[in-house]
């Protein structure tokens, strides 16, 4: 459940991160000052703003990444937490 909860806290944190970025750069922001503020690298500034355009909200939301599948299985994971 914790494990859960944690994963929810990180995608909303990125979520709110990327529309402050958004909302600064339609403020005519320079992108140098939104990363400083926003303590990311201008690459994700930049990233966020060229899946907004072409994509609008739902580009943002957090996609499946690749990788070693899962070695627990969900089951397990649940009783570590």
């Amino acid at each position: 459940m914790l494990f859960s909860n944690l994963i929810i806290i990180r995608l909303l944190a990125c979520l709110l991160a990327c529309l402050l970025a958004l909302a600064h750069i339609k403020e005519d922001k320079p992108h140098i000052q939104i990363t400083k503020y926003l303590k990311v690298s201008r690459t994700s500034v930049n990233k966020w703003v060229s899946v907004f355009l072409e994509e609008g909200l739902a580009g943002l939301q957090e996609k499946p990444r690749g990788g070693r599948p899962a070695f627990l299985t969900p089951k397990q994971r649940e009783q570590l937490y």
